[in-house]
């Protein structure tokens, strides 16, 4: 799951919020420069994060989901 906010401090407060209410469901802040963590269900981004490296991320995330036996294809969509 991709869960992106505006801004990384709503990044944070969203990452505490998972750890503390949806424990079956493992997160972490996707940062620039950094690779997917495939062991985490839910990546936590910033628009600015997912825009700059769109292709690379979109490769990423459509692998994941293609190992974990979800849906078949993902597509992100970037507006600019």
């Amino acid at each position: 799951m991709l869960f992106l906010v505006d801004r990384i401090t709503l990044a944070g407060q969203t990452e505490d919020a998972f750890t503390d209410h949806l424990r079956d469901y493992p997160c972490y802040i996707l940062r620039s420069g950094r690779g997917i963590d495939h062991a985490k269900r839910v990546t936590i981004a910033t628009l600015q994060t997912m825009i700059f490296p769109f292709d690379d991320i979109e490769a990423a995330m459509c692998a994941s989901v293609e190992r974990s036996g979800g849906l078949s294809h993902v597509a992100l969509v970037n507006t600019n």
